[in-house]
């Protein structure tokens, strides 16, 4: 059975979805730099991290650009 097509299925929709995300949200480079920052100070070197809400998982990609060493696990009830 074929998987319905959902926006995050369709990587120009997850492209669009990322640009205008970044456009309409002031600072948000910086809320994922700083979210980074404060999972960092208390996650061991090897962390296991999960995400609740994780969307299109562009603050799973912010985490693990910043600490490549760690492990994602995202979920999104959507």
């Amino acid at each position: 059975m074929p998987q319905p097509n959902t926006p995050f299925s369709d990587a120009s929709a997850l492209r669009d979805y990322a640009e205008k995300t970044a456009r309409i949200v002031p600072g948000l480079h910086d809320l994922q730099t700083m979210a980074a920052l404060l999972v960092a100070e208390r996650a061991p070197e090897s962390a296991h991290v999960l995400v609740i809400g994780a969307g299109g998982g562009m603050e799973l990609a912010a985490l693990a650009q910043a600490h490549p060493q760690w492990q994602f696990v995202g979920v999104d009830p959507s």
